[in-house]
């Protein structure tokens, strides 16, 4: 198996297996939406989020971007359209890349929006061979942080700007972010950093922080509640981790204590690497 080949354990057989779950909960969508007064849906709040992380990306038209877990492509189509870039997108879930694939035919940016079979842990692409690049919900997905941020620092150009979208630690209740992220790990959603715990890896990976946005109290509660709401309506379709038959009934029980945004939490980061 080649470098190009060669998936973080577990996360691609996961979204294959889990795909319509994950998008299920999220009506439709694969990551968490962004609020304000005037949304009226999980759809509207998905564009939301997808629109500040294309806004913080801040990259200009005619460059090059790379899609770190790009999920079902629909992000990378809305970037390449808003600023008029070339977009590749690497996963390791087959079906979600046909997916994606499927996504940029339809919207006619076939040849400005590339998607392939790729490991974020070890990426198949020469040193600063892209503009920018983001992690939009995909980290949690990987079993080591630090080398991925450290592979995306790779293959960007100096000067070039990586965005990310992530689940955080936010309060001192220690036992429930354990039991949350116990529960998270039948999904392969790796444990969750604070803030400062991103700045020190930040920076680990050559690269320089930018800005790190707490938005929890415009996503977290709100997408928790959509989530919620389809698990309680959807469960008897869902299929569950292997040998955790109870999985949808307890995690029913266990997000409202979550929902509040007290220890667990969303944020958005923007680093660059430096130039020279």
């Amino acid at each position: 198996m080649n470098r190009a080949q060669r998936p973080s354990p577990g996360a691609g057989e996961t979204h294959d297996e889990h795909g319509d779950v994950f998008t299920a909960l999220l009506d439709g969508s694969l990551h968490f939406g962004l609020w304000d007064d005037a949304t009226r849906s999980m759809r509207e709040a998905a564009d939301n989020m997808t629109d500040l992380m294309i806004e913080k990306l801040a990259v200009e038209p005619a460059r090059s971007v790379l899609d770190i877990g790009c999920g079902i492509g629909e992000p990378a189509v809305r970037l390449a359209r808003a600023r008029n870039v070339d977009v590749v997108g690497i996963n390791v879930s087959r079906q979600q890349l046909a997916a994606a694939t499927e996504r940029a035919t339809v919207e006619g940016l076939q040849d400005r929006v590339r998607f392939a079979f790729a490991d974020a842990l070890d990426l198949p692409f020469p040193p600063e061979s892209f503009d920018a690049a983001w992690f939009f919900e995909s980290l949690l997905h990987m079993p080591d942080r630090r080398r991925a941020l450290s592979q995306a620092a790779r293959v960007l150009r100096p000067g070039g700007r990586l965005a990310v979208a992530d689940f955080i630690r936010r309060g001192p209740d220690l036992d429930e972010q354990t039991a949350v992220e116990e529960r998270l790990a039948g999904f392969h959603i790796s444990a969750m950093p604070t803030l400062e715990d991103y700045a020190e890896t930040v920076a680990d990976a050559g690269l320089v922080m930018v800005e790190a946005i707490d938005v929890s109290d415009r996503s977290w509660r709100q997408t928790l509640a959509v989530v919620q709401e389809n698990i309680a309506r959807l469960q008897h379709t869902f299929t569950t981790p292997s040998g955790q038959e109870d999985y949808w009934a307890e995690a029913r029980e266990m997000l409202p204590r979550i929902a509040d945004g007290s220890a667990l939490g969303y944020a958005v980061f923007v680093a660059a690497k430096p130039r020279g």
